[in-house]
């Protein structure tokens, strides 16, 4: 069973989706590249049966998925940069330059067929949590699950996200140089 890969800008609410979207047979992860070192280990990660994954760094290598996992349902979620921005400002943090290439980024895997996009302020809204959930799932939504879920405030540990960011960063670069490569060779 193909798998799915949310791509989002931090601060979208990836955490909660990849515990809403675990379920039954499904796991999804979140933010996988952060412990992945290599281009291998992200093939394994996604030939899983049964995996999903919300990603808030994974953009920057969108086109090099597309080959590892052309089966894979793409969600894409658009949260205004500007919220984002202040978002993560909360935490000492501030990427214009980063965060508005990657934005440019979710625009144009927006626009490609079959992508799915869903606005950040509409994850709320029961009708567009039931089509992202049968999108990925490929099952009939669930609503006594998302009543549960839905006011749950799930959110990664900022300070530890930023640790471990700075600790694998050798990891992380070497797996952009991996992709970059990968795609030259496409």
């Amino acid at each position: 069973m193909k798998g799915f890969i949310i791509y989002a800008l931090p601060r979208s609410r990836t955490a909660w989706l990849a515990h809403f979207l675990t379920y039954g047979d499904w796991t999804c992860c979140h933010d996988v590249v952060t412990d992945v070192h290599s281009f291998a280990e992200l093939q394994e990660i996604f030939g899983i049966p049964y995996i999903g994954s919300a990603e808030t760094g994974m953009i920057e290598g969108w086109k090099a998925m597309e080959k590892i996992a052309p089966d894979h349902r793409r969600v894409v979620i658009r949260r205004p940069l500007e919220e984002i921005k202040a978002s993560l400002a909360k935490f000492g943090l501030a990427d214009d330059e980063g965060l508005e290439r990657r934005e440019k980024m979710l625009i144009e895997l927006s626009a490609q067929p079959d992508v799915m996009t869903v606005n950040y302020a509409d994850l709320d809204n029961i009708e567009t949590i039931k089509a992202l959930f049968e999108f990925c799932l490929l099952q009939p939504f669930d609503e006594q699950y998302w009543e549960r879920l839905r006011h749950k405030n799930i959110q990664i540990d900022m300070p530890a996200r930023i640790w471990k960011l700075q600790k694998n960063q050798p990891g992380i670069n070497a797996l952009k140089t991996e992709l970059m490569n990968f795609m030259r060779q496409q």
